[in-house]
């Protein structure tokens, strides 16, 4: 029979107790940074999902207003693509927007030829007379106003062009 000295069963018991203590410790701090690491994926994904309704109603807003102005509005990337062609410049130009947009500014006739060298010159235009001639063939009397947007480099990133009809007012 081994007997076993008090001393040496209360050291183990310690010894094991501390063990668990340190295990237990380690455990609670593990759960503790995926609690904090849940709480924060939860809110990031909370804040993403805010933010990209936020987006979605900024772009229809946007989009809504883009169509219903009364104005034309056509807006060209530096490689002279159409990103923005409205009902009004399809009106105006008589072109579909299905045709304009993604498609050469220079589709859009004279008045493409027009903003392709404001834009080559880096001019922005501020309710500037243009006679041009319509794809169609239609001479039209117009005022093109053309913003440059421009990224933090200072380069031209799109322009932007309003364009109002004059024609009809100009032939009375």
């Amino acid at each position: 029979r081994m007997r076993f000295s008090s001393r040496s069963t209360l050291a183990a018991m310690a010894t094991a107790e501390a063990r668990s203590r340190r295990r237990l410790a380690v455990w609670a701090g593990l759960l503790a940074v995926v609690g904090v690491a849940g709480v924060g994926w939860l809110a990031v994904r909370h804040n993403l999902a805010v933010l990209h309704e936020s987006h979605q109603r900024i772009q229809t807003y946007s989009s809504r207003l883009l169509e219903d102005m009364g104005d034309a509005v056509v807006a060209v990337d530096t490689q002279g693509r159409i990103d923005v062609y409205n009902r009004a410049a399809q009106r105006l130009l008589g072109v579909p927007m299905e045709t304009a947009r993604a498609s050469n500014v220079d589709t859009l006739g004279d008045l493409g030829q027009h903003l392709h060298v404001a834009m080559q010159q880096s001019r922005e235009l501020r309710s500037e007379p243009c006679q041009c001639r319509a794809p169609d063939g239609r001479m039209l009397d117009l005022s093109v106003s053309l913003s440059l947007l421009r990224n933090r480099l200072g380069e031209t990133e799109t322009a932007v062009a309003v364009i109002q009809d004059f024609t009809e007012q100009r032939a009375l």
